[in-house]
């Protein structure tokens, strides 16, 4: 009876180590896969993480970059404004001084030599002289001399008062015009003076 307790107690032992060695065979291979589990899991979020500050950063620098490429182009805009109205302050203050100009007895003997190199150009035995009617009285009389100077008979006409002073010259049959008014030679001007101005601001304003 003795022998066969032992011989039970010792079968159970056996079973007991065998289910004991399988338990922790178990409880190793699921810590082992939860350990693994973790360690994807921690991989995963880890690369989530380094991803999202990748993104944030491309954001940041597409955002900085629009915010620049935005800043440049209202700079830009802003200095194109400052060109154009400073343009159009110098343009008004060439009139007003032209203007002035006009009164002076400069301003005949420029008319009459400017004249004068015309008509030895046009080589014609009769022109038409387009005056503004405020230069009439000052204008008409020089050009007539110089005109008799060279044998050429002269017809006036109204010349429209935009043209700011001068004159134009014509022939009979107006197959050709010389337009020698200020407001030509101010249009002929214009973009050489935008120019000018443009590179100016550049210089002092450090813009590209």
């Amino acid at each position: 009876m003795i022998y066969l307790e032992k011989k039970i107690a010792i079968f159970n032992e056996m079973v007991y180590l065998k289910k004991e060695k399988e338990s922790k065979e178990k409880i190793e291979a699921e810590k082992a896969r939860l350990d693994q589990a973790l360690a994807d899991k921690t991989r995963e979020m880890d690369q989530k993480e380094k991803d999202l500050i990748a993104r944030r950063i491309q954001l940041a620098k597409e955002q900085g970059y629009d915010q620049v490429m935005n800043t440049k182009e209202e700079t830009r805009i802003e200095v194109l404004k400052k060109e154009q109205a400073l343009f159009q302050d110098f343009i008004a203050s060439l009139k007003e001084k032209l203007k002035a100009f006009r009164e002076s007895e400069a301003y005949v003997q420029r008319e009459g030599d400017i004249f004068k190199g015309i008509l030895a150009d046009v080589n014609e035995e009769r022109i038409t002289v387009h005056l503004m009617d405020q230069d009439r009285d000052r204008l008409e009389g020089a050009f007539n001399k110089i005109a008799e100077e060279e044998g050429v008979h002269l017809d006036f006409v109204p010349l429209e008062k935009k043209a700011l002073g001068g004159f134009m010259v014509s022939d009979k049959e107006e197959s050709f015009f010389i337009n020698a008014s200020f407001q030509a030679k101010i249009d002929s001007l214009n973009y050489e003076l935008g120019k000018m101005l443009h590179n100016q601001l550049k210089v002092e304003g450090g813009m590209d």
